[in-house]
């Protein structure tokens, strides 16, 4: 299954989810490890989680653009991490680029999963696995 949900807790945990906390641990380059809680306080979980992997990514990609288009002047000549920078020094919107760039990196991580185990390619474990529960 390719659920979002299913993902999250196939792929990421004990990477940088902890299913039994609820706790995904970011990593960023100029900072200690975040932790960021998620799933029943996170309304875009909400959203998320029963979409396929790939409608989850379209999905909060287009709400990053729909941020981009009504927050930030000059959108078109900065890069998406800028962008959040700038929406991260506003307070209304530091909760929701919080939980928008948690996502992104969580879908980033799983294409890498996915990509690096082979799970997509044909005749791999993706398709047996829909083999055997689909006979």
């Amino acid at each position: 299954e390719y659920s979002y949900e299913a993902c999250v807790f196939d792929l990421l945990d004990g990477n940088m989810f902890d299913a039994d906390r609820n706790v995904v641990t970011l990593t960023s380059g100029e900072s200690k490890d975040k932790n960021k809680e998620m799933l029943l306080e996170d309304p875009l979980w909400e959203e998320l989680k029963y979409m396929h992997i790939e409608a989850a990514r379209s999905h909060v990609e287009s709400k990053v653009d729909d941020v981009k288009r009504h927050n930030v002047q000059n959108s078109t000549a900065i890069s998406t991490s800028a962008m959040l920078e700038q929406l991260r020094a506003a307070p209304e919107m530091r909760d929701a680029v919080d939980r928008m760039s948690l996502h992104l990196a969580m879908i980033m991580q799983i294409h890498s999963r996915l990509s690096h185990e082979q799970i997509l390619e044909p005749l791999h474990l993706g398709l047996l696995e829909q083999d055997i529960a689909c006979g």
